[in-house]
């Protein structure tokens, strides 16, 4: 009897001892399987979420700012390539309004080297109209095209050509476009040099509209080359020769369209 109520109270004093510690002292192990599943739980949770956070906001911040960097560089390169396309679209418009409005001031007045010939810009000569005003060649350079034909009063070939009405139909023909034209009285019946009375005699006899001028120094033949009877010249803008030729209206009426189509 001694022998088993030692035996009970040795059972009883541990299991009272092992109660408050039934986890550490074994027996149901769901308990350490819950702790170790609640760690790695809270664990994977603070870990995976806080790795997920740190993802999230890594990947967040970085693909945030990949994203936002990318997309403000493109907004920035496509509002910069905007403004510079606008830019260059505003410049290139100015340009051409530039161009376009400046264009004839570019050419006027012409520039040296002066000459002679065909393709050189015209040396610069001195007319006079018919109450002797001076009137410079140079004044037709921001013309598309102009003509200059000389008349001798002597010259029957000037005179067909005028009766027929030719250089006033070619005036009236193309008053309308970026055209000018001179006739140019250079001598009288007897050859001498005309005066503004000639002048005016043949622009009221023949009915002129065109600008008639005086050739009293004889400039046209002496600086230019332009025969005094018949003498025609085609100058295109800033007063560059065309055609020159002697007994060369109907070739100056023949080109004259041509230089307006370029």
């Amino acid at each position: 009897m001694p022998r088993a109520s030692s035996v009970v109270l040795l059972c009883f004093a541990w299991f009272a001892a092992c109660l408050p510690l039934l986890g550490a002292c074994g027996g149901d192990d769901s308990r350490p399987q819950a702790a170790s599943g609640g760690s790695g739980a809270a664990g994977g949770s603070i870990g995976g979420g806080g790795s997920g956070g740190s993802g999230a906001a890594s990947g967040g911040t970085a693909g945030g700012g990949a994203t936002a960097g990318a997309g403000g560089a493109g907004a920035s390169a496509g509002a910069g390539g905007a403004s510079g396309g606008a830019g260059g679209a505003g410049a290139a418009a100015g340009a051409a309004g530039s161009a376009g409005a400046g264009g004839a001031a570019a050419v006027c007045p012409p520039q040296a080297p002066y000459g002679k010939d065909v393709g050189d810009t015209a040396t610069n000569v001195t007319l006079y109209d018919c109450d002797g005003k001076p009137v410079q060649l140079h004044s037709l350079c921001a013309k598309k095209a102009a003509a200059v034909f000389t008349f001798a009063i002597w010259c029957p070939v000037c005179k067909a050509h005028m009766d027929n009405g030719e250089p006033q139909a070619l005036y009236a023909k193309h008053q309308a476009d970026d055209f000018d034209m001179f006739v140019v009285v250079t001598q009288t019946a007897t050859g001498a040099t005309a005066s503004e009375a000639h002048c005016k005699s043949v622009r009221d006899s023949y009915g002129l509209k065109m600008p008639v001028l005086v050739d009293k120094d004889d400039a046209l033949s002496t600086s230019l080359g332009v025969a005094v009877n018949s003498g025609a010249l085609a100058l295109s803008r800033g007063a560059r020769i065309e055609l020159k030729k002697s007994y060369g209206f109907d070739a100056l009426a023949a080109s004259i369209p041509t230089l307006l189509a370029k």
